[in-house]
């Protein structure tokens, strides 16, 4: 469920299963307050998902533009 909005069909579909709603990457603009508060769902966030691999990758597209490749 990357990157997708958690609205009252979502829920709906998952039925009484989930305990949580954790969203991986920065901010929490996706997940609905007002609507785990009422499934008493918590939200989480996971800021340093994948904070690694992007400085990484941004290191080796540096590279790649000074190397002009």
């Amino acid at each position: 469920m990357h990157r997708c909005r958690v609205p009252p069909e979502l829920l709906g579909a998952a039925g009484p299963g989930p305990r949580a709603v954790i969203r991986q990457g920065v901010g929490t603009d996706n997940l609905h307050p007002d609507l785990l508060a009422r499934r008493n769902l918590p939200g989480f966030s996971v800021p340093d998902y994948c904070v690694d691999e992007v400085s990484t990758h941004t290191t080796a597209l540096a590279l790649a533009l000074e190397r002009a490749l």
